[in-house]
C-alpha cells in the first residue's frame, strides 16, 4: 500500500511539473535592492518584508526601505519572523539575529552564533523566539527580552533545523526528536523502526496540521511526517525533480519550491520557472513570492474594473481613444476621438461592429443624444448628423456644431452657438417621440438667414450649451450663456436660485426632476417651479460641474476637479465607490445597464460588475515615526517641544500594492496655525509630510488616505504635539520682569526721594545757616557803620564799608530764598517778584503797576528754573529804574498749568535793541538765563517809545 501511495505521488508530481503552468501570472516589483531572496513576510501592519543576499527590506507599495546594523558579519538575511510586539526578527547566514523596532535594526547580542550552525532556523512559540543550536534550544523571551539556554543534554547531537508543530518546538538530529514545551525540560521521541534518515536531511521550517516535513536535498527526496502520537511516524517518500529550495504552507496548502517549479502536494497547482522560496498573501489578497532570480513577485488579485480590448473593424488605433459611450436597444454605441462609431454587446465585451467613421474635416464628435429608439444625434464640431444604429447609416443633417437637441411634437429644437435653433421634424428625418404643446410664437423667432433653414430664437448673441424638455411644466429649458430660461408660447423667464441666474453647463432628465449643472454653485434639481440645490461631496461643495450624464438611476458629475456619482433616487452622491482604473482627468465618459458601468478613457474601455461597484477598498495610513528639525527621532503620540524644534516632518506609509500610483494623502494641521485647519493633498507617490517653523501652540496633524478622489481610510490618523513658548514668552517671564522693574521703579523712587529730602534738608540748613550767622554778622557791620558815620560825619570809606555791606545784605537775602525749598512754588515766587519790584521802583518816584494770575499757584517749580525767571525779572526791573526815566511800570506775570510769561514795560524813553543789545552784559545775562530755562525771550523798543521785555518759558 505504501508502494502506490509513492508510484502515484511520483507520477503527480511529474504531471505537475510538464503541464501545471499558466496558472499565475506573476509581475516583478521594480527597484527591489536584490533579485536574490530567500524568505518574505507580511506584517500585522500590511508591509512587505523580504530577506535578501544584500539585507532585509521593507515594501509599502511604493518604495523599499532597506535595514542594516554595524554588527553583522554577513549581510544576507533570512528567516523573517514577526512578534507580539511588532518587531521583525531575521538572522544571517551567519546565524547571527537581528530584529528590527521603530525602524532601526538592533542586534540581540545574548545570542552567541559561533555555537550554531549556518541557516539555523528559529520559530516563535508565543512570546518566545526558539532558535537551534549546538547546545539545544536558545529562548529569548520577547516580552521581557530575557534570554537563556535549554540543553539537550546528548552529546555529539548538533541541532540546525526546527519548526512549530501544535504548542511545541521540535528539532531534529539523525532519527531522534528534540521536543521543546515551555516550562518543561526538553524531551527526545525517536522515530519508528519503518525508516532512517540520512545525516545530511534537513527538517522544514514549514507545518500543517499533523504533518512535518523533512528533505534530503542530496538524494532529491522529500518525507512526509505524522506526529499526531508520541512515536513520529514518515507517511511518503516523495522524489523532488530538479534542485530542491524549501517548503511552505501558503493558503492552507503544502508548496514544494525548487529550482525550476513550485508545485503542490495534490497536484492541482504550480508555478513554473521562477525559483521561489518562500510565498505570503497580503491584506487586499495579492500574492507575493520571493525568487532567487527575479527578486520579489506579486500576483494581484483580479481587479474589479476589466478593461475591454476592441477586436476586428473596431479595433482603435494606437494614437486614438475612446470618449463616448452611449446605451442604446442594440449594445453601447462607442465614438472615438478621431471619429469611428461602433457597437459593443455587453455580453461578448468586445467591440464587434463599426457602425460609421466620421471624416476628419468634419471636425471631433462633441455629443451622442438619442433622438429616438433607432436614431441618434452625433454633434461634431462642424456639423450635425443623424446615425441609425441599425443599419449604420449618417446623414448629414446640417454643416453648424450643435451643442443639444429636444425634439417636442413635430419641432426640433436645437442649441447652436449662434442661438437656439426651431426646425420640423420632417426636415430632421425622424418621427417624434414626445407628446407635448409647446409653441414659440412667430414674433419671438427671427428668419434664419443661412443654410440650415428654420428659426433662431436669439441669434447671433447669445449661445445655448443645454437644452431639455420639462414634462411637468410642458416647457423648454434652455441654457443660454446669460442663464437658464424657460421658454413656454410667448412667456419666457429666468430660472434663479436665490435672486441669482443659473449659469448651466449640461442637464439631465430623471423621472419629474431635471438636474441642472452650474459652472459656479454645484447641481441643482429643478421640479416643475421649484428649485433646490442638491448637496455633493463637501471636498469640493461648489466645483465646477463640466457635464453630467444619466445613466439608469445614478447621475454622473464630470467636474472640474473629480468625478462624482449621485443616486437620484434619494439626491445624495454616493460615498466610497470603487476606485477608478485611472486618474479622473483621464475618464471621458461612463454609462451603465442593468449589469456592469462601463467607463471611456484615454487608455481604453473598462468594466465594472454592479454588484463591486460598492465593495469598498480600505486603508488607513500609519505613521512611522515623525522627524524634528531632521535631527531627532520622535514614535510618541502627544509630545511637547521646544520653541526652537519647530521643524515637523511625518513619514507615512501605507500598505496598498494594487494602483499604489493612484493613492495619495488629504492632510491638514489643526491648530494655532494655518489658521481654519484647511485640508491639503500630496502628490501621487509622497509620503513625507513636512511643516515648517511652526509658531507655538497646540496641534494636532490629521491624515486620510485618498484614491481616485474618495477617502478610503476608515477614520483619519491623528497625531497631537504641543511647541511650548521660549522662555522669555510666557506669562511667568512678564510676570516676573513685571515685578523685578516695578521693584527697580519703586527702589529709584525710594533713592530719589531719600536723595531729595537729603537735598531739602541740607537746603534749610544752609539757608538757617546764613540768615542766622552771616546775615547776623553782616548786620552787625551795617548797624555799626552807620554809628561810626554818625559820631565821625561823611566819611568816604565808612560810606563804602556801608554800601557794600547793604549790597552784601540784599545778594544774601536773595541766596537765603533761592535756597529755602519751602519757597520753590509759584506763588512763593511772584510775591518775591512783587517784594523786589515795588520799594524799587516807588523810591525812584515811578508808579508801579503788577498783576498776576497763577493757573496754580501752588505748583512746585525747580530751584534753577526758579532763580533764572527771577534774576530775568532783577535785570528787567533794575534797567527800568537805571535807564529808562520812566514814570510808569507795568508788570504782568501770567501762569497756565506749565507754561509761563513774564512781561515788564515802562514809557520810557526807549532805546535801540539792535545797536546796544549785544554790548549790554545785562542784556546778554538774560538771553542767556532764557535760553536755559529753554524758553524766549523778547525785547521790543525804540528810542523815544515806551519798552517791552517778555519772558516766555516752561516751568
Amino acid at each position: 500500500m505504501l508502494f502506490a501511495r509513492k508510484i502515484l505521488l511520483f507520477f503527480l508530481a511529474v504531471m505537475l511539473y510538464c503541464t501545471g503552468s499558466g496558472q499565475r501570472t506573476l509581475q516583478q516589483i521594480p527597484n527591489c535592492p536584490s533579485n536574490e531572496i530567500y524568505d518574505l513576510l507580511v506584517d500585522k501592519k500590511g508591509f512587505i518584508w523580504v530577506a535578501h543576499n544584500l539585507g532585509v527590506s521593507r515594501f509599502d507599495g511604493v518604495s523599499f526601505t532597506n535595514f542594516s546594523n554595524p554588527e553583522e558579519t554577513s549581510i544576507s538575511m533570512t528567516n523573517l519572523i514577526e512578534d507580539n510586539y511588532g518587531r521583525v526578527w531575521c538572522h544571517n547566514f551567519n546565524s547571527q539575529i537581528f530584529y528590527i523596532q521603530n525602524d532601526k535594526m538592533y542586534y540581540l547580542e545574548a545570542y552567541d552564533f559561533r555555537n550554531s550552525f549556518n541557516y539555523s532556523t528559529m520559530v516563535l512559540l508565543g512570546d518566545e523566539l526558539i532558535v537551534a543550536t549546538s547546545r539545544g534550544f536558545f529562548i529569548c523571551n520577547t516580552a521581557t527580552m530575557k534570554c537563556h539556554y535549554e540543553e539537550i543534554g546528548v552529546r555529539g547531537v548538533n541541532l540546525s533545523r526546527i519548526c512549530i508543530m501544535h504548542n511545541m518546538a521540535v528539532g531534529l538530529a539523525k532519527d531522534s526528536f528534540f521536543i521543546y514545551k515551555k516550562g518543561a525540560p526538553v524531551s527526545i521521541v525517536k522515530l519508528d523502526d519503518s525508516g532512517r534518515f540520512d545525516v545530511r536531511v534537513t527538517l522544514e521550517k514549514a507545518s500543517l496540521g499533523n504533518s512535518m516535513f523533512v528533505a534530503d536535498p542530496r538524494n532529491r527526496i522529500l518525507y512526509g511526517l505524522n506526529f499526531s502520537t508520541n512515536k513520529p511516524a514518515i507517511t511518503f517518500s516523495l522524489p523532488v525533480k530538479g534542485f530542491f529550495n524549501t517548503v511552505t504552507v501558503f493558503k492552507q496548502k503544502v508548496w514544494v519550491n525548487t529550482k525550476n517549479v513550485s508545485y503542490t502536494l495534490d497536484g492541482f497547482d504550480s508555478i513554473p520557472g521562477y525559483n521561489i522560496t518562500s510565498m505570503a498573501e497580503d491584506k487586499e489578497g495579492n500574492e507575493w513570492f520571493a525568487s532567487l532570480s527575479k527578486g520579489l513577485l506579486v500576483s494581484f488579485k483580479p481587479k474589479g474594473w476589466r478593461k475591454i480590448e476592441p477586436a476586428g473593424s473596431a479595433r482603435i488605433k494606437p494614437n486614438d481613444y475612446i470618449k463616448l459611450v452611449t446605451q442604446t436597444r442594440m449594445g453601447l454605441l462607442v465614438a472615438s476621438e478621431q471619429g469611428d462609431i461602433s457597437l459593443m454587446q455587453p455580453q461578448d465585451t468586445i467591440f464587434d461592429k463599426q457602425l460609421a467613421k466620421m471624416p476628419p474635416a468634419y471636425g471631433t464628435i462633441e455629443n451622442v443624444e438619442r433622438a429616438n429608439d433607432s436614431n441618434y444625434f452625433v454633434e461634431s464640431s462642424k456639423r450635425l448628423d443623424l446615425l441609425n444604429i441599425a443599419t449604420g447609416q449618417l446623414t448629414l443633417l446640417f454643416r453648424e456644431s450643435v451643442k443639444s437637441a429636444a425634439i417636442v411634437n413635430n419641432t426640433g429644437y436645437l442649441g447652436l452657438s449662434a442661438g437656439l435653433l426651431v426646425k420640423n421634424t420632417d426636415e430632421l428625418q425622424i418621427k417624434p417621440t414626445a407628446s407635448a404643446s409647446l409653441a414659440i410664437p412667430d414674433s419671438l423667432l427671427a428668419a434664419n438667414g443661412n443654410s440650415t433653414g428654420g428659426y433662431l430664437y436669439r441669434s447671433r448673441i447669445y449661445r445655448v450649451r443645454s437644452v431639455m424638455f420639462d414634462t411637468v411644466t410642458q416647457s423648454l429649458l434652455v441654457s443660454f450663456s446669460d442663464g437658464l430660461q424657460r421658454i413656454k408660447g410667448p412667456a419666457t423667464d429666468y430660472i434663479t436660485y436665490s435672486s441669482q441666474r443659473l449659469y448651466v453647463s449640461s442637464m439631465a432628465h430623471f423621472g419629474n426632476k431635471i438636474y441642472a449643472a452650474t459652472f459656479n454653485k454645484g447641481l441643482f434639481a429643478i421640479n416643475g417651479t421649484q428649485v433646490t440645490q442638491v448637496k455633493a461631496n463637501d471636498q469640493y461643495p461648489l466645483d465646477a460641474i463640466v457635464k453630467i450624464k444619466r445613466c439608469n438611476n445614478h447621475i454622473w458629475l464630470f467636474k472640474a476637479h473629480n468625478i462624482e456619482v449621485l443616486d437620484a433616487t434619494a439626491d445624495t452622491v454616493i460615498n466610497n465607490l470603487y476606485p477608478f482604473p485611472v486618474e479622473f482627468s483621464a475618464i471621458n465618459d461612463a454609462e451603465e445597464d442593468s449589469s456592469n458601468i462601463y467607463l471611456a478613457t484615454t487608455s481604453g474601455m473598462f468594466m465594472l460588475p454592479v454588484s463591486k461597484s460598492l465593495e469598498v477598498k480600505k486603508a488607513d495610513p500609519l505613521l512611522l515615526y515623525t522627524l524634528v528639525n531632521n535631527t531627532d527621532t520622535v514614535y510618541k503620540n502627544g509630545i511637547s517641544l521646544a520653541s526652537n524644534k519647530n521643524n515637523i516632518l511625518f513619514r507615512l506609509a501605507i500598505p496598498v500594492y494594487e494602483d499604489a500610483g493612484l493613492l495619495h494623502f488629504k492632510y491638514r494641521l489643526a491648530g494655532a496655525a494655518p489658521a481654519g485647519g484647511e485640508w491639503y493633498f500630496t502628490q501621487s507617490g509622497q509620503r513625507d509630510i513636512q511643516f515648517n517653523a511652526l509658531k507655538p501652540g497646540d496641534y494636532t496633524f490629521q491624515v486620510v488616505a485618498v484614491q481616485n478622489n474618495e477617502v478610503i481610510s476608515t477614520a483619519p490618523l491623528q497625531y497631537s504635539f504641543t511647541i511650548t513658548r521660549p522662555w522669555f514668552n510666557t506669562w511667568w517671564f512678564y510676570t516676573t520682569v513685571l515685578i523685578i522693574i516695578s521693584l527697580l521703579f519703586f527702589g529709584f523712587y525710594r533713592y530719589r526721594l531719600r536723595q531729595l529730602m537729603k537735598i531739602e534738608k541740607i537746603r534749610r540748613k544752609i539757608s538757617a545757616d546764613l540768615h542766622d550767622d552771616i546775615g547776623s554778622t553782616v548786620s552787625s557791620i551795617n548797624v555799626y557803620s552807620q554809628l561810626a558815620k554818625r559820631e565821625q560825619g561823611d566819611n568816604e570809606y565808612i560810606g563804602i564799608i556801608q554800601s557794600g555791606t547793604v549790597d552784601i545784605i540784599n545778594n544774601l537775602d536773595d541766596l537765603v530764598w533761592n535756597i529755602n525749598p519751602r519757597n520753590d512754588v509759584m506763588g512763593q515766587l511772584v510775591n518775591r517778584m512783587q517784594l523786589f519790584a515795588e520799594p524799587l521802583l516807588q523810591d525812584r518816584g515811578i508808579q508801579f503797576i503788577f498783576k498776576s494770575s497763577l493757573s496754580d499757584k501752588n505748583m512746585l517749580i525747580s530751584p534753577n528754573k526758579k532763580t533764572n525767571i527771577y534774576l530775568v525779572f532783577k535785570e528787567a526791573v533794575n534797567n527800568v529804574v537805571k535807564h529808562s526815566g520812566s514814570s510808569v511800570c507795568s508788570i504782568y506775570v501770567i501762569q497756565r498749568n506749565n507754561k509761563l510769561r513774564v512781561i515788564v514795560e515802562d514809557n520810557g524813553r526807549g532805546f535801540d535793541v539792535s545797536s546796544i543789545g549785544r554790548h549790554r552784559n545785562g542784556m546778554n545775562n538774560m538771553r542767556q538765563r532764557a535760553n536755559d530755562l529753554k524758553g524766549q525771550i523778547v525785547i521790543k523798543s525804540m528810542p523815544g517809545q515806551r519798552t517791552e521785555i517778555r519772558l516766555s518759558c516752561r516751568v
